[in-house]
């Protein structure tokens, strides 16, 4: 049950990452096509910008049971599936 709940919170902000990666590629799509002022453009790019820092937010404070999710400090997680 452990291994299943750390699991869905990864999955959870998964998604949320995944939401922000698309929200920022149609923000780049919003300011590459010519329509927009300097001034639109540019709080696309500050919500581009705090949609970047809220992705590295996530990645850095998700935390299971006091195990980070995502950190990549070498430190493996091992989840049993099954018998053995």
């Amino acid at each position: 049950n452990d291994a299943i709940s750390y699991l869905n919170v990864a999955r959870g902000t998964l998604d949320a990452l995944s939401a922000i990666v698309t929200r920022q590629q149609e923000l780049a799509e919003q300011g590459a096509n010519g329509v927009y002022s300097k001034q639109q453009r540019q709080a696309l790019d500050r919500e581009a910008d705090a949609l970047g820092e809220e992705y590295a937010r996530l990645v850095s404070s998700t935390v299971f049971n006091g195990i980070k999710v995502f950190d990549s400090s070498g430190v493996n997680t091992m989840v049993q599936a099954g018998y053995g």
